[in-house]
């Protein structure tokens, strides 16, 4: 509330008193919560529907905006990495893992002129929320917008840390290789991320569900 009270807000005048900030924060966090329509949620607050459509999508940008830093920190050097795959082995014995990752189809009505690029395979339209969590269930990284047509596999390619792994900037190997493994008994292992329907392998990365 401290944080997103400076956006939302807004200055007192003559002609009416504003919507408060925690009336802006508790009508979007019910819509997230429940999913009621504006409709719905007009009576509850006593809010017009009109108000509604512009404020709930602005709350919820500037909630990103101010969170996203803290919830949201994707790891920037080796050593946090390497500290995500050590707390992976000490919690649940997986060796050398960055990370567990899932992609979510979000329900949508189709968009105009779209055909049928978000229709899924679930047989309905929707974008896809792919993201990644560390051993702690906290979010790594998160990617929003896909159509929900591509395959988690085509969703992961198009995202900035698939870009990142390919040009070598998300410091997760070493210099001298591409690959930083460990020695576990007589065994060298990759590093892997857990995934939850496909085998993906590459020069940087070993991917398989569990």
């Amino acid at each position: 509330m401290e944080k997103t009270t400076p956006y939302l807000q807004k200055p007192v005048t003559c002609m009416k008193k504003p919507i408060s900030a925690a009336e802006y924060l508790a009508v979007t966090l019910r819509f997230l919560a429940t999913g009621e329509s504006y409709s719905t949620l007009e009576f509850q607050f006593r809010i017009s529907k009109s108000t509604l459509s512009n404020m709930i999508p602005f709350v919820c940008k500037v909630i990103c905006t101010v969170l996203k830093d803290d919830h949201l920190a994707c790891p920037q050097s080796e050593l946090e990495w390497l500290n995500i795959a050590k707390q992976f082995q000490d919690r649940w014995q997986l060796p050398n893992c960055l990370g567990a990752g899932d992609g979510k189809h979000i329900r949508l009505l189709c968009p105009s002129n779209s055909g049928s690029e978000y229709y899924n395979y679930k047989g309905y339209y929707s974008l896809v929320l792919m993201a990644f969590v560390g051993p702690e269930y906290q979010f790594l990284f998160v990617d929003v917008g896909c159509q929900g047509n591509v395959s988690d596999g085509g969703v992961f390619h198009r995202t900035s840390l698939w870009k990142a792994l390919e040009g070598a900037t998300a410091s997760i190997f070493h210099k001298q290789n591409h690959c930083h493994k460990i020695q576990i008994q007589s065994l060298k292992t990759p590093v892997i991320q857990t995934w939850n329907t496909f085998l993906f392998v590459t020069m940087h990365f070993h991917w398989d569900f569990i």
